[in-house]
């Protein structure tokens, strides 16, 4: 790290200017122990250097060890998408494919491997001639397993719709291809012919004549990896003049799939390929209805439950439930499982694609029944108003507690009969004699007790009347209340704070 700092690597980089082997060779040797470890990477990711440039034009070169050094530095600058779209920019494909043949064969194929991940690279080995030199690399290998890079190249490039038709042109590629992965029990090799598979039109429909071979090796081949690729073969062969059908019940495989779609049953990759096979066989409405008619919609469902949370699982058994609401034959059988209910909590799932498929599921299912219709439309409306819904549910529940407590939001304390005791209001000193049923004084005790002690205007309080209505004026002029009671001082009422005097 300190020599990276140092600009170790752009005083190199300079030095690839010079014409001496000795000094190229040591520097793309140093150049290529620094580029070992990712974080040390960024300075030839620097545009001034011109890294990948400069070095692609010792490919290729007359001494050995130089290129060597080279191709090896190419393979460590290659995991970075940005160096390899550089590689692709100052023409260094070609030059790569090449090499193919010399003894460098095996740096070679790993850095095409890493270009031939990017799919805006895949297109541009149509232009080379990387297919047919690969295919007979595999077609000619003398060993039971070709190399892993070159199937790895493989199969990337199968993944291009033009380069599958290349290597089915090739010279019968695809019988080449079969003839081998079914001999040597090839996962590797399998897996390039199920990316050729995955293209549809001549290149798919050249697979008829082998979707026996194909059926026969799921229930017979005891290799489960092949198993898995053979079953992801079969899945992407979507032709509409197959009768899955009878293929499945010619080689048994409708017994051998109910068993594999049990969870837990098997691992996880091939109940996912089973699932694939499933899916595409439904896309036929009488296979549809045969494997309705033998559990399979309640197999699908059950492992939707135990899967509910792997989106990949999720989305496919969603797809396969999209092909069955499709047909009316198994559209009931679908609507009478728990499969529409896991469809409307997924609705508006995280993951687009899985939304994109049980949206595409409910429509058609409201279509045709109208009361899953409304409880589509009902859950829709819910979410898009979501938020006007939770403001609706909580001013209903401060409505509710304002009606339980009262105005003054007191509490449920109010609610424990406070207001039924009034010895808490006028002490202990008055007994349930001077109290009527009710709770409030009687009438003896406010003749006797108030009036007659002079206590009218303390009793009264508040309540007194403004004196131009009631109070009136006694035989020596002074006034009186509406109880013929003096209201000054020296008549038995004193005059202190608080009195009916003070107040008005």
């Amino acid at each position: 790290m300190k020599m990276v700092n140092k600009n170790v690597v752009g005083m190199l980089v300079k030095s690839l200017e010079r014409d001496g082997v000795e000094l190229l060779l040591l520097a793309v040797t140093f150049l290529k122990k620094l580029s070992m470890f990712r974080r040390e990477q960024e300075p030839y990711l620097q545009a001034d250097l011109n890294v990948v440039e400069k070095v692609s034009k010792l490919v290729p070169c007359e001494n050995p060890d130089l290129l060597n050094a080279t191709l090896r530095l190419l393979l460590n600058l290659s995991f970075d998408s940005e160096l390899r779209g550089k590689m692709i920019k100052v023409g260094l494909l070609p030059k790569l494919v090449s090499l193919i043949h010399s003894k460098h064969r095996v740096i070679v194929l790993s850095i095409l491997y890493h270009i031939s991940m990017d799919d805006r690279c895949k297109s541009l080995f149509t232009y080379t001639d990387c297919i047919p030199i690969v295919m007979k690399l595999v077609m000619d290998c003398e060993e039971e397993h070709a190399e892993i890079e070159l199937l790895a190249l493989c199969a990337n490039l199968a993944a291009n719709r033009r380069n599958a038709q290349l290597m089915c042109e090739a010279g019968g590629g695809l019988r080449l291809l079969m003839r081998r992965a079914f001999r040597f029990k090839d996962c590797l090799l399998m897996k390039v012919v199920r990316s050729v598979a995955q293209h549809d039109g001549p290149t798919r429909n050249l697979f008829v004549e082998y979707v026996s071979d194909l059926a026969n090796a799921v229930v017979r081949c005891d290799s489960e990896d092949f198993i898995i690729e053979v079953l992801g073969c079969l899945a992407n062969l979507v032709i509409a003049d197959l009768d899955y059908e009878l293929l499945l019940r010619e080689y048994e495989l409708v017994p051998w799939l109910r068993e594999r779609l049990r969870p837990g049953a098997v691992d996880d990759d091939l109940i996912m390929e089973c699932v694939l096979l499933v899916s595409t066989c439904c896309s036929d409405d009488q296979c549809a209805t045969m494997l309705a008619n033998e559990g399979f919609v309640t197999a699908l469902v059950d492992l939707l439950h135990a899967k509910q949370e792997d989106d990949e699982f999720v989305c496919q058994l969603m797809h396969c439930c999209y092909r069955l609401v499709r047909h009316p034959q198994t559209r009931a059988r679908v609507l009478r499982t728990h499969a529409p209910d896991y469809m409307l909590d997924l609705m508006f799932d995280p993951n687009p694609v899985v939304r994109s498929v049980v949206n595409d599921t409910l429509e058609i299912i409201a279509e045709h029944d109208e009361t899953w219709a409304k409880k589509i439309q009902s859950e829709r409306f819910r979410h898009h108003n979501e938020n006007w819904l939770d403001m609706v549910e909580s001013r209903q529940a401060e409505d509710t507690a304002h009606d339980m407590y009262g105005e003054d939001e007191i509490g449920p304390y109010l609610q424990e009969g406070m207001l039924d005791r009034p010895d808490l209001f006028y002490g202990e000193g008055h007994d349930s004699v001077t109290l009527q049923g009710d709770g409030n004084l009687s009438p003896d005790y406010v003749v006797d007790e108030v009036f007659s002690n002079g206590g009218a205007a303390e009793f009264l309080g508040h309540h007194a009347y403004p004196r131009s209505e009631f109070e009136v004026d006694d035989q020596y002029d002074r006034p009186m209340n509406p109880f013929g009671q003096p209201t000054v001082p020296g008549y038995g009422v004193s005059n202190l704070e608080g009195s009916f005097v003070d107040r008005f």
